[in-house]
């Protein structure tokens, strides 16, 4: 169940829908931190990093 929300906030990263990508990741950090399961911990932290670094990039491209 948190993977798929996992992969449903790396597809809202592809689609540009940031503020929807923060909440999915966040609900999947929730969830996984209720089962005390730290790998998925760590992967939901390391999504929410890639959605900034993705985010940023986009913003930064499209001030070029």
């Amino acid at each position: 169940m948190i993977e798929g929300i996992l992969a449903e906030a790396d597809d809202l990263v592809e689609r540009q829908r940031w503020e929807q990508a923060y909440r999915q990741n966040r609900r999947a950090y929730d969830l996984a931190l209720q089962i005390g399961d730290l790998a998925l911990q760590r992967e939901a932290q390391q999504e929410f990093i890639r959605t900034h670094l993705s985010e940023a990039t986009h913003w930064l491209e499209s001030n070029d």
